[in-house]
């Protein structure tokens, strides 16, 4: 006898357990992805839930089997972030995962803020699976995560490197891009360089100054580099005003990410400095405001997409693993690419 299952309104598990003459339990298993019965009998369950329009209740399941199949997100709300996001998202959609995404609106937080953490334990009292953080402090611990640590559950982070915690960590070869930056503008002809860095307790602006002035060193021959480290990646006028204003003047400005690099076009222009006739610049991120610059802004550009995809496959699998070990901390670095547009040019200051 077939049960009409539309008058009880919202379909449970019991009453199609009960149609179909098997336990609940094993039709909770099935759903939860676990191989209990044969295929026949498998297919005869789901087909049955399809039929019945039956929707699981994932706070229910993740008592069952410790397992949401949710993850959070946190990350600041910006162009570059949202590539992330993207890749993020549908990695896990193609999984059958659902993302919680929190917006942390702190880029570079100070050392008493305790607004990420905030977020985390939100994410972490829903129940989320793991977490994937764009963190806003570099120098942290393990124990600044303790609550994440002790419930097992995994991280991973994006973009900042956190070098003082045993977590897995996805993000752009900083590195290797101010060494690109560098070669590229020693290859047109510029010995007389400047970079305006971000602040040094960030890995990606610490990394990138590292990069360039390894590579002035080591292939400018008679190349000369001046660095002024700015605190921050916005409101740099005064640092580029100082760069811009020595004598010899640079012929060439490397910029911490695409943000310095439009303010190192603001001073140029008040200056009355021409790029690139005057003065190459390049940048680092290829955010979309650089296209849009006048010249466009030649830059390196990181691929967001990649970072998120990667770093939603790396913690599927630390769900997947159990918990994370120090020894199998996992490192992505990818290698940006340059973008040249119309803000670098052969070098003809002293020609």
């Amino acid at each position: 006898m077939t049960i009409n299952m539309s008058k009880f309104g919202k379909v449970n598990q019991k009453e199609i357990a009960k149609e179909l003459g098997v336990s609940q339990s094993l039709i909770s298993k099935i759903l939860a992805g676990k191989n209990e019965a044969s295929p026949k009998v498998k297919e005869k369950i789901l087909k049955a839930v399809k039929d019945k329009g039956y929707r699981p209740n994932f706070l229910v399941l993740g008592m069952q089997t410790g397992q949401t199949k949710t993850i959070g997100v946190v990350v600041p709300p910006d162009d570059f972030h949202s590539g992330i996001v993207q890749g993020i998202h549908d990695y896990l959609d193609n999984a059958g995962y659902a993302m919680i995404l929190v917006w942390n609106k702190e880029h570079v937080a100070s050392l008493d803020s305790r607004k990420e953490l905030e977020y985390i334990h939100r994410l972490v009292d829903r129940r989320v699976d793991g977490v994937i953080l764009r963190p806003t402090h570099d120098d942290v611990s393990d124990l600044y995560f303790k609550e994440v640590s002790e419930r097992g559950i995994p991280l991973v982070v994006v973009d900042r490197e956190l070098a003082s915690t045993h977590y897995d960590f996805v993000g752009t070869d900083d590195i290797a891009g101010g060494e690109m930056a560098a070669k590229y503008l020693l290859g047109l002809g510029h010995r007389c360089l400047a970079q305006i860095a971000g602040p040094s307790f960030v890995s990606t602006s610490k990394d990138r100054r590292i990069g360039f002035e390894r590579a002035v060193a080591e292939f400018g021959q008679d190349a000369v580099c001046r660095t002024i480290e700015a605190p921050e990646f916005r409101n740099v006028e005064k640092e580029v005003l100082q760069l811009l204003q020595v004598n010899p003047r640079p012929t060439a400005v490397f910029g911490a990410n695409d943000n310095t690099a439009s303010e190192v076009y603001k001073v140029a222009v008040s200056l009355g400095i021409k790029i690139p006739e005057d003065l190459s610049v390049i940048g680092f991120g290829d955010l979309v405001l650089g296209g849009y610059m006048s010249p466009p802004l030649t830059t390196l550009r990181q691929n967001t997409y990649k970072i998120g995809e990667e770093a939603a496959k790396m913690l599927l699998g630390r769900c997947a693993g159990g918990k994370v070990r120090t020894s199998t901390q996992g490192k992505i670095r990818l290698k940006p690419e340059l973008v040249v547009r119309g803000s670098t040019s052969v070098c003809r200051a002293y020609v």
